[in-house]
């Protein structure tokens, strides 16, 4: 990719040798055994097409606007004497996720198998990618007629393959149990990933039954739990916490009780779904008490770092897998958050978003500043994650009638800050704390501002909100106008939202008050 992306920095009129030793240095350490030798095969494959100018047909596969274009090409490059190489079958399967070509994915290896001089051990890896990208895509047909396709070849398909078609049922985990007693009958050996990706599909389906049917048949299989089989079930409670009630001392006895007992330490995923347990059950107590213990802790580990101390044990229970502060994650603040929300906890809120501003907020503005070649979409994913974290704070400080501080946090957001920009339900958010207090003069100037200076739509907590600013002061001319609206842009189809019960009764409200 970056031989292809940045041509002009090899030299392309190098000895064959020199020009090796260009290509290698752009392959990244530390890779496994496997992967690096398929690299440096690449490497070996490149010299030779890029000295012989043949980068043309690449750039044709980037350009394709089809998974038969891609294709085709692959063919008439193997027409010429076979100089389709395997760089050309990367890059062509690159181009075909992005195209969302699923059928012509499929395809790919069984092309390569009919290509000369592709070994059959290549054609293999890319048919596990290809079932890789079809686990991604929740394609369980295409994987298993991948699968299927393995196995008519001779090319014998292994635990691996099948535990990614077990990931793509998705939701589907009647057709994932179905897939595990298939494996069973197949002599192959089910593993600890095979089961966490049965939890997956069981807790994507909310099926918390089968989650423990799923913990009951490792057990019986002498399989131990890691990280991720934790994470899942975590997960699992903070889904289903509404539904069945007292799911969040469950989260709290798997943070502090199983999974010590297995010596797996939580990562920053398993506090913030404790926490969602814990907030969805009634209990923002918990929630919080949780967060405090996690600043307690990363404050606890941060010292000893500073002083040096490095030992197997300086934090022991927190973050065994990564090196970053559990605290440094922008999931445990919105959790956080929004169990503030739920008991009206404003001087807290407050203070998680001054500790947010203050370690999260400065590191994203840094690497926003200063971004990594490809690091945006990332950057950009945080940048929405925060500004979430930051309307949860607002919607926090309305809740708990405290306008002052959620219009200075939305000020932050709109004035002030360098990354993120308000968005509809930044403004909501921010109304509905006027709304609270009666304030209908600023939270119809917010409702203009979302519409003119930001060209945002309002939504409907937007608009109820504004007009639930009106009644206190009997204002019902101005909750008219707002109702009239509503109707003229969805009648012009501008807006996807209609006024609702709620706001035809606040806007009665405030003609009662006048």
């Amino acid at each position: 990719h970056v031989a292809l992306d940045h041509p002009m920095a090899f030299d392309l009129e190098a000895d064959p040798a020199a020009l090796k030793a260009q290509l290698e240095a752009c392959l990244p350490e530390g890779e496994s055994e496997g992967g690096w030798a398929e690299a440096q095969a690449i490497v070996d494959e490149m010299v030779p097409a890029i000295q012989e100018n043949k980068m043309f047909a690449i750039q044709r596969i980037d350009q394709a606007q089809s998974g038969g274009e891609i294709r085709r090409h692959l063919r008439e490059l193997e027409a010429r004497k076979g100089e389709a190489t395997r760089f050309h079958y990367h890059r062509a399967l690159d181009r075909l996720e992005a195209l969302e070509a699923w059928q012509d994915i499929a395809r790919l290896p069984r092309d390569m198998l009919k290509a000369k001089g592709v070994p059959v051990e290549t054609a293999r890896r890319f048919a596990t990618r290809a079932i890789g990208l079809f686990s991604k895509a929740k394609r369980t047909d295409l994987a298993m007629g991948m699968i299927d396709w393995l196995e008519a070849e001779n090319l014998e398909p292994d635990v691996l393959h099948y535990t990614m078609a077990v990931h793509a049922c998705g939701a589907d985990w009647r057709k994932a149990f179905e897939l595990m007693d298939h494996i069973e009958a197949r002599g192959l050996k089910l593993d600890l990933i095979s089961y966490n990706a049965l939890l997956s599909v069981v807790t994507n389906a909310g099926e918390r039954g089968k989650v423990d049917q799923v913990l009951k048949m490792m057990r019986s299989r002498g399989i131990s739990p890691d990280i991720f089989t934790f994470n899942a079930i975590l997960n699992s409670l903070a889904k289903n916490a509404e539904k069945y009630g007292g799911e969040g001392k469950r989260a709290l006895a798997l943070l502090f009780e199983e999974m010590p007992r297995y010596q797996v330490a939580p990562d920053s995923f398993s506090f913030a779904s404790a926490m969602q347990a814990c907030e969805k059950c009634g209990d923002w107590r918990g929630a919080l008490s949780l967060f405090d213990h996690i600043v307690d802790a990363d404050e606890h580990a941060t010292k000893l770092e500073e002083g040096g101390s490095r030992g197997p044990n300086a934090r022991r229970g927190l973050r065994p897998n990564h090196d970053k502060r559990i605290i440094g994650h922008m999931r445990v603040f919105r959790s956080a958050l929004v169990a503030c929300a739920r008991g009206k906890q404003v001087a807290k809120a407050l203070e998680i978003i001054a500790l947010l501003r203050g370690s999260v907020e400065v590191d994203l503005v840094k690497r926003w500043n200063e971004p990594s070649e490809g690091g945006r979409p990332m950057l950009e994913a945080e940048a929405r994650d925060l500004l979430i974290c930051y309307n949860v704070a607002i919607k926090a400080c309305a809740i708990g009638n405290h306008m002052s501080e959620a219009l200075s946090l939305y000020e932050h957001v709109a004035l002030d800050h360098p990354v993120v920009s308000p968005d509809a339900y930044t403004f909501a958010a921010a109304m509905s704390a006027c709304a609270r207090v009666g304030d209908w003069e600023t939270a119809l100037g917010l409702l203009g501002a979302m519409k003119v200076d930001y060209g945002l739509t309002p939504n409907v907590v937007a608009y109820s909100s504004a007009i639930q600013a009106c009644v206190p002061q009997g204002k019902w001319r101005e909750a008219e106008a707002i109702i009239d609206e509503m109707l003229s842009a969805a009648y012009q189809d501008k807006v996807p939202v209609v006024p609702n019960d709620w706001c035809f009764g606040a806007a009665f409200n405030a003609a009662a008050s006048a």
